[in-house]
């Protein structure tokens, strides 16, 4: 029995080894579902949470990204409020990056006229816990290439078309800072530690630093990379406010030079002012000089200089033909740009070479003030440092000279047009002297009298259609001068004859014989004033 139960076990056995029988096939059709379709599934919630949490970091970039290039300030579109507008901006930037990354301080450098990165608004805490003032160590400044910050920019970004490269260090010590900002920072923060600087892109070259000090946790690519992004959007934002700039200094100049009456040395002194006195202008010192109409030679109308440019400068006329910088953009009609101008090469093409020298200028661009293919002036610019005038910067300065131009034409056609109507009138008066006198001696003519051809007739100036109210007018002053006359003399006889006595002595006869006298002299004067003028002509014969 036992033998018999072991054969229907081993033929169970058999059964199930036959009938459980996997192909090799199909187990590794089994592990492949499994790792393909059950293990990811079981990993989707998972991914959804993952997903949902980079769509929450890209929702937030985008609305970082809003907040920077998208803010307004108060005072954007106003020339006199430039620099408060764009703090607002700067500071409303900073806000939002010491928000993202966590840092304690953040900052904003910007290159000056001169060249310099100078700061040009902070955000942070102190390490007492306070809100850094954006006042404080407001004379922040580094050269290009030199120390942590101006490190980011190398010496060819700034004068080519290059850009900067991220900086990133977590041992400042390391670099050679300047000594002075060190202590600044160390008695305001408590420490330097580490720092992230980005430069900050234009179009055509870097022109300023995003610069973050310290974190407590310490910075992560993560945050070097979200840091680059948001200089994208601070220098968009400060891009656009320097293009609104210009569009609005456009505008004013175009509103300024419409309303302007007359040569007015002001409006040249405002333009100049709008391009050399502004901080969003790289320009340190702007000239205009105009074409006399007289001789070929250019007069200075307005010179600008920045705050600390001297004034030594010999602003006397340049003629034509000693072929100076000026004169050769009146010949040729086209800009000139001279960079480097302080090289032995360039310098001794300028007039004013000791000045150039002095306040340290490095670039010089000359536009042309063209109307109708005519060059009537000049725009002269002078930077502080290696300059190139790329194609936006050319466009808008040519805008400027243009406006210009058409109020310089304008003014010299209003002047010849005034000159025309005072000639105008000058001839119309002429000719209406030459008409009247012939209108007297024709008149005189149709009397037939020789012997008032003689009459001596003075010039009477008076419009062409009045001649007959002229000559009523004439008789009209012969009338008034005879009643004077007869006033005077009668006031003199009743004076003398009344007032002494003498008539009070005389007869009745007597008493009439001197009125009838009077009466015969006030006849007299009527009939000279007009009635017959050949009792006049004898009269004045006497």
């Amino acid at each position: 029995m036992n033998s018999g139960l072991h054969r229907i076990n081993h033929h169970l056995r058999l059964r199930t080894q036959i009938i459980g029988y996997r192909p090799r096939l199909e187990e590794k059709l089994e592990e492949k579902v499994e790792q393909e379709i059950v293990q990811p599934w079981e990993a989707i919630p998972k991914r959804v949470n993952s997903f949902k949490k980079a769509i929450k970091r890209a929702e937030d970039h985008l609305n970082a990204r809003s907040s920077i290039i998208d803010f307004n300030s108060g005072q954007r579109s106003s020339i006199e409020n430039i620099e408060e507008a764009k703090l607002e901006i700067i500071l409303n930037s900073l806000k939002i990056i010491h928000s993202e990354v966590n840092c304690q301080v953040a900052a904003i450098f910007l290159i000056s006229k001169d060249g310099l990165l100078k700061r040009a608004g902070i955000f942070g805490r102190d390490k007492s816990g306070n809100l850094i003032d954006n006042k404080w160590y407001k004379e922040e400044i580094y050269e290009v290439g030199k120390s942590f910050t101006g490190s980011v920019i190398n010496q060819d970004s700034s004068r080519e078309s290059g850009y900067g490269e991220i900086k990133y260090s977590s041992d400042l010590h390391a670099f050679e800072l300047n000594p002075f900002s060190e202590r600044q920072y160390v008695t305001k923060i408590g420490q330097l530690k580490e720092a992230i600087a980005v430069p900050l892109n234009g179009r055509n070259r870097t022109y300023g630093v995003l610069r973050v000090i310290n974190k407590k946790s310490g910075f992560s690519a993560e945050d070097i990379s979200r840091l680059a992004n948001l200089s994208d959007y601070v220098a968009t934002a400060l891009s656009n406010f320097r293009r609104d700039i210009q569009v609005e200094i456009l505008r004013y100049l175009s509103r300024l030079l419409i309303q302007s009456h007359g040569d007015s040395p002001s409006v040249y002194q405002e333009i100049a002012d709008l391009l050399a006195r502004n901080s969003e202008m790289p320009y340190k010192s702007c000239i205009i000089r105009v074409k006399s109409q007289s001789i070929d030679s250019l007069h200075i109308k307005a010179v600008s200089l920045w705050d600390d440019v001297t004034q030594n400068r010999d602003d006397s006329p340049l003629f034509i033909k000693d072929g100076r910088l000026p004169e050769q953009v009146v010949k040729t009609g086209k800009r000139l740009v001279v960079r480097d101008i302080r090289s032995p090469e360039h310098i001794t093409k300028f007039v004013n070479q000791n000045w150039i020298l002095e306040n340290k200028l490095d670039s010089y661009g000359c536009f042309p003030l063209t109307v109708k293919g005519e060059v009537i002036g000049t725009l002269s610019l002078y930077t502080g440092f290696n300059y190139e005038f790329y194609p936006d910067a050319v466009i808008f300065i040519q805008h400027v000279a243009d406006s210009l131009a058409s109020f310089i034409y304008r003014t010299r056609q209003d002047r010849f047009i005034l000159r025309l109507e005072r000639s105008q009138r000058l001839c119309q008066n002429d000719y209406s002297n030459l008409v009247r006198q012939d209108y007297l001696r024709n008149f005189i003519e149709t009397r037939k009298d020789k012997s008032i051809l003689d009459l001596k007739i003075s010039p009477v100036t008076v419009p062409l259609e009045s001649s007959s109210f002229s000559q009523k007018l004439a008789r009209d002053g012969i009338l008034w001068d005879s009643f004077l006359r007869i006033a005077l003399v009668l006031s003199i006889w009743f004076y003398v004859f009344y007032r002494t006595g003498i008539v009070a002595d005389f007869t009745g006869i007597a008493k009439l014989f001197f009125l009838g006298f009077i009466l015969f002299y006030v006849i007299c004067e009527l009939l000279y004033a007009g009635l017959f003028p050949k009792i006049r002509y004898l009269f004045n014969r006497k």
